[in-house]
Order: structure tokens, then sequence, then C-alpha cells
């Protein structure tokens, strides 16, 4: 019995590492895919080319502040899903490198006495640990045995898939993908917005240009949305473990359909409908208080014909 606890608490050590050297990686790759994705959207959204907008995202300290706390709660969430176990360490581990880094900046900052560096970094490291803290949080909280895949196999595969293939699948796989949904995201918000933009501004309601983009857009974003889910559930299914259905070259055709086509067609379908929500007609200024005001008739007529009839009915039955 000794015996056997003691290869548990091992194994269970090993996963616990492995489990944060995964979302360490997986963390960096995210990192890559935001640093690729978010100069992209900033010069659609600036007007400006991708080069300029790429020395803006360099240069910004508040930006980075947001997408490494993105980045720290995401790894610290995989990484907990994937060790079993909720321990805070399991997050800060997933999150170690970049901790590491950033303590060392503050050591020389404070031997300089550089001030605006020492707060920047103390005012990251508290961030970090509270994303990291949280992701461990949500990692539990996510965590079933129904959802792991790779319950009875813990040598074997991460997530059903045989652990050597992530050495290929992370640079050529995730990465497209988290590229591919970042920005497939900002065009799904992009589009919502627009459209109540497009309903609260009379000025356009007469504009056939605005009525195409306000059926087509969306479309093309749902489309873009259907294809990265289901190019990443029909990849995660073809590279499982216990699959039987694909081998050979109808596997590997199906890998560079779903695992690489998919991602590439999505990107590019959403960053075309980012760009032309960001070249619609302009609005005259200040209509959309009257677009708001009409809005708010329609509801405002149908409550009082509601009233009247409810009073006419009242009035009825005391008459008889």
């Amino acid at each position: 019995m000794e015996t056997i606890e003691l290869f548990n608490q091992k194994t269970s050590k090993k996963r616990i590492v492995g489990a944060a050297f995964f979302g360490l990686i997986l963390g960096g790759y995210l990192e890559s895919a935001l640093s690729y994705t978010v100069p992209t959207i900033l010069s659609i959204v600036q007007k400006i080319d991708v080069e300029i907008a790429q020395e803006n995202y360099d240069s910004s300290f508040v930006i980075k502040l947001l997408l490494r706390v993105i980045i720290s709660f995401a790894a610290a969430l995989v990484a907990t899903f994937i060790a079993r176990k909720g321990k805070i360490i399991v997050g800060l581990l997933a999150n170690s490198l970049f901790i590491i880094i950033v303590l060392i900046i503050l050591g020389f900052a404070i031997m300089y006495n550089d001030n605006e560096i020492i707060w920047k970094s103390i005012l990251f490291l508290f961030l970090i640990t509270i994303s990291s803290i949280l992701g461990t949080m949500f990692g539990n909280k996510l965590y079933s045995s129904e959802m792991d895949l790779d319950s009875l196999n813990d040598k074997v595969t991460i997530f059903g898939i045989r652990w050597f293939n992530y050495f290929w699948i992370l640079p050529f796989i995730i990465y497209p993908f988290l590229s591919s949904f970042i920005i497939v995201t900002y065009a799904g918000i992009l589009a919502l917005l627009a459209d109540f933009y497009h309903i609260i501004h009379p000025s356009l309601w007469l504009n056939l240009t605005w009525w195409l983009y306000f059926f087509i857009v969306p479309i093309l974003v749902y489309i873009a949305i259907i294809i990265i889910i289901g190019g990443f559930v029909r990849f995660f299914g073809i590279m499982q473990y216990s699959q039987t259905k694909s081998h050979g070259w109808k596997k590997f055709k199906q890998v560079l359909i779903y695992g690489i086509g998919a991602p590439i067609l999505s990107y590019f379908i959403a960053v075309v409908c980012a760009n032309i929500t960001h070249k619609m007609p302009r609005p005259i200024s200040g209509d959309w208080k009257l677009g708001l005001i009409l809005i708010f008739i329609i509801p405002l007529i149908s409550i009082l014909i509601s009233v009247f009839s409810w009073i006419k009915e009242k009035i009825i039955k005391r008459s008889e």
C-alpha cells in the first residue's frame, strides 16, 4: 500500500509540473497570436498601416498589461484543468517564466532607482498573480471527469491526443486557431455594434449600402464562426488517441483541411468583414437622438394601447 501511495504521489506531482509547463507554452503561443492580430485590429480601427499599428502596440503599456492579464488567466485555467488539482501553485507555475522576468526587471529598476519601471513592474506582478489565481479557480469549476478525455491515459495523452503530437500541433494548428479566434471575435463584436449603430441613426435607414451590410456581413461573420468552431472540433476528433476512422493520407488531408485551411479561411473572412464595417458611410451628427425617440415610440404606443384596452374592459364590466 505504501509503495502504491508513493507511486501515485510521484505521478500526481509529474502531472502538475507537466500541466504547468503546457500552460506556460500555450500562454507563449497566445501571446504570439495576440501580438500578430492586435496590430491588425488597430490598423483597421485607426485606418493606418500595419507597421505603424505595430509600433503603437509595442509602445503601449496599457494594451500589453491587459493582454498579459488575459494570457495569464488562460494559461492558469488550462494548466489547472490538465493537472486535475486546484492548487494555486499550478496557475503560478504556468506563468512562472514571465513572473521571473518581471522580478528581474524590478530588481534592476530598484538598483538604478527607476521609479516608473518599479511601479509598472509591481502592477504587472500584482495583476498576473490575481489572474493566475482566478484562472485556477475557473479551471476547477470547468473540470469534470466527463470532459477529461485523457483521464485513463496519464502518461500517453493531453486532452485525448498523444502528447508528442503537440510539438507540431501548437505551432501549426493552435497558433492559427488562436489568431483566427481573436480576429473573428473582434469582427463579431464590431458587426453587432454596427447593426445597433444602423438602427439608432435615421440618416442611414434609406441608405442601400447599410441595408446590404445589415443582412450580409453578420451572416459572413456567423459563417466565419462556424468554420473556426467546426474546423477545430473536426481536427480534434481526427487526432483523438482512440479514433479509428482516419489513417494515413486520408488523415493527413483532413488535418490540412480542418487544422490549417479552416482557421486561415475564417481569419480572411473576419478581416474582410471588419474592413467593410470601418468603411461604411457615416451618419448625420446628432441624429441618433431622433433614432432613439422613434425606436421608443413603438413600445410606448403598444403600452398605451394595452392600458387603454385594460381601462375600457374595466369600464364595460362596471357598466354591466
